[in-house]
């Protein structure tokens, strides 16, 4: 059984997180105190046994140069002893079903590099790699060590990413929490991360994407539990009847790939036209 997270229920989520993860007592206090917040969080019991979790945290995005509300799942985890059982399947499938009643139709997610399988699982539920790791260092050290105060640092922090299109935003609050743990941690290089994403309404991914591109007209057949075709014209979108003439076929994967640019440069000529290479970016997220 799934239910919402409660104040009382808080010690069975930091339980489960400092089995699964093996945090840091610091890193832990810093989470729980500045991220964790029990109406964003689901559980999964077994019985009266909370044996998986995870959390749904808000941010924006600018996507297509507005910002829009995004949400992040973090700290998805399964006790050891209950794993196999697809409790984990369950909780992203539920925090699928709230994101969308939220109105909310991009989510993206952080698995560990290491681990490729964790990528195939996550395929599952419609998430595509979007974002990409590079080698530039977030001069997060200089900026603080150059400030005055936190203001002053998250201001020029902010300056950095705020003008970047397809970027995970972050306020000034996210920032608080950014700094104590990169204090905690000793002041670690900070790079762009590899992170998935997927939309979980095409029909409104579209919308946004029609309206800031006016002058690209298409149809595109999108393939899911039950096919749908979107004419794309003149800044608007319109569901239509029509199987044929399709110039894009997509599963939400693929379309979410599309939407956010990525790679879209090794992609045939006919995608490049509508969805020209994009660098999304995602980074400081607490990993």
């Amino acid at each position: 059984m799934i239910r919402l997270a409660t104040t009382e229920t808080t010690p069975f989520v930091k339980n489960m997180w400092k089995t699964c993860f093996g945090d840091t007592n610091d890193y832990m206090n810093m989470y729980f105190e500045h991220k964790y917040k029990p109406e964003n969080t689901l559980i999964y019991f077994e019985g009266e046994t909370a044996v998986a979790s995870l959390q749904i945290l808000s941010y924006t995005i600018t996507f297509y140069e507005t910002e829009i509300p995004a949400a992040y799942l973090s700290g998805i985890c399964t006790l050891p002893e209950f794993r196999g059982k697809g409790y984990a399947s369950k909780l992203i499938s539920k925090a699928h079903e709230i994101i969308r009643k939220r109105g909310i139709y991009i989510v993206v997610l952080i698995p560990e590099t290491n681990k490729n399988w964790l990528f195939k699982f996550y395929n599952r539920f419609g998430y595509e790699k979007v974002f990409k790791k590079d080698k530039k260092t977030i001069p997060l050290k200089q900026i603080l060590e150059t400030s005055s105060d936190s203001t002053e640092a998250y201001i020029k922090f902010d300056a950095l990413f705020r003008d970047k299109d397809f970027c995970v935003q972050k306020n000034s609050e996210d920032f608080e929490a950014i700094v104590i743990d990169f204090k905690n941690s000793n002041c670690p290089n900070k790079t762009n991360l590899t992170a998935m994403a997927a939309i979980l309404d095409a029909e409104k991914a579209l919308k946004h994407y029609a309206e800031k591109n006016p002058h690209n007209n298409f149809n595109v057949k999108i393939n899911n539990s039950f096919s749908c075709v979107y004419h794309v014209e003149n800044g608007k979108v319109d569901k239509t009847t029509a199987t044929t003439n399709c110039e894009i076929e997509a599963d939400s994967r693929f379309l979410c790939r599309l939407l956010f640019g990525y790679e879209t440069n090794k992609l045939p000529q006919l995608y490049r036209v509508f969805f020209p290479k994009k660098q999304p970016i995602i980074n400081l997220m607490l990993e």
